[in-house]
């Protein structure tokens, strides 16, 4: 099974950034692709509000690590694999350090209260209602097979959602309508599990990078009719 461990650049603690960067946003979109292209397509949206966990920023990435973790585990042990990106945003406006998954869960296997379990378990201060959130990309389980066209509206809607924290230049290449400043986060701001990162790609004999342009049609789906249901 592939490693599914910390991808991107190494987390610290005295590293800060402001905002998502060119190559970020672009890496976070080839990955997202990927993962479809091995089977692995995201079928699953998680919030986490770390701050409600009693998680300070500077301790954030950890935490998230440590969650994915336990996700991984809980889905080998299942039989299955998985594939995830996330994308870190400390808000200004009450929202605090937060956390935005999109991840893969096998069609054979159901969360029951898993999530609020993991989110439990790096918690400061215990379980605070509200503190996670999981939705389904698509809105059903089997979206993915049996409305394939609503399913990839859908999570070019969310993929653009959660890459909103870019500059502003950067959002405007890339056609994020939704631009709103992500806030300064301490440590790494986006990762991926390893599977699907550029080591993992470029291993993979039939695999070819796309151009920018072709990435972006992708991203704002405009090969997909808008009426698509």
């Amino acid at each position: 099974m592939p490693s599914l461990g910390w991808g991107g650049t190494r987390n610290r603690r005295d590293r800060t950034s402001h905002y998502l960067k060119d190559e970020q946003v672009r890496s976070l979109v080839e990955a997202a692709l990927y993962a479809g292209a091995i089977g692995l397509p995201f079928n699953r949206h998680t919030i986490i509000h770390l701050g409600k966990l009693g998680i300070d920023d500077a301790d954030a990435a950890k935490a998230i690590g440590r969650y994915l973790k336990l996700m991984r585990e809980r889905i080998v042990r299942g039989g299955g694999r998985t594939a995830f990106l996330w994308v870190r945003e400390n808000g200004d406006s009450g929202i605090g350090t937060h956390v935005h998954i999109l991840w893969h869960l096998p069609e054979s296997q159901s969360l029951g209260s898993a999530t609020r379990r993991w989110a439990n378990h790096i918690a400061r201060i215990g379980y605070q209602k509200g503190a996670v959130r999981t939705r389904r990309i698509a809105g059903r389980v089997d979206g993915v097979g049996m409305a394939p066209r609503l399913y990839r509206l859908n999570l070019a809607n969310v993929l653009r959602y959660v890459l909103k924290g870019a500059t502003q230049s950067v959002a405007r290449e890339w056609g994020l309508a939704r631009y709103r400043p992500g806030g300064c986060v301490q440590g790494k701001r986006c990762g991926w599990s390893e599977n699907i990162g550029v080591a993992a790609r470029e291993r993979a004999p039939d695999y070819v990078r796309l151009g920018r342009l072709a990435l972006k049609e992708w991203l704002l789906a405009r090969d997909v009719a808008v009426d698509a249901q």
